[in-house]
């Protein structure tokens, strides 16, 4: 079979696959030159293109599996590489399996920090509520 394009929406998430050929061996398809493109439905969110020499899917296509591999890339300048892959169409999740390299951008970065010093710091206020209300009971 060749070339394979396939877009859909699927729990909220609208996603493209394309590939430069297919092979069907029974209910598994084997897809080669992988470009998948993925991002929320209906909303302004960030695309993202995951491209792989090849990949192995059901013919229900609801995970994508391969051992080669992979870059995801994203419009925010979002880079992650690795050997291995899996994609939960289900969970919307995708899993890089070994030699894993992520870039962020700088923004990114600063944001994620940011979030977590702003998460600490209720964890903290949360930790002294605790603190101080047994004492408060025991008067």
């Amino acid at each position: 079979m060749e070339g394979v394009h396939l877009q859909m929406q699927y729990r909220g998430m609208e996603v493209e696959l394309n590939g430069e050929k297919a092979e069907k061996h029974g209910n598994i398809v084997e897809i080669h030159g992988v470009r998948l493109g993925f991002a929320q439905s209906g909303q302004k969110s960030e695309k993202y293109e995951l491209s792989s020499p090849n990949c192995r899917c059901l013919s229900t296509l609801q995970e994508l599996k391969s051992d080669a591999a992979v870059s995801i890339t994203g419009e925010n300048g979002f880079r992650a590489t690795g050997v291995g892959y899996d994609v939960f169409f289900e969970r919307k999740m995708v899993r890089i399996r070994s030699a894993v390299r992520v870039i962020l951008p700088r923004e990114r970065m600063q944001e994620i920090l940011h979030r977590r010093e702003q998460n600490n710091g209720k964890e903290v206020q949360r930790k002294r509520a605790l603190e101080i209300a047994p004492k408060e009971n025991a008067q």
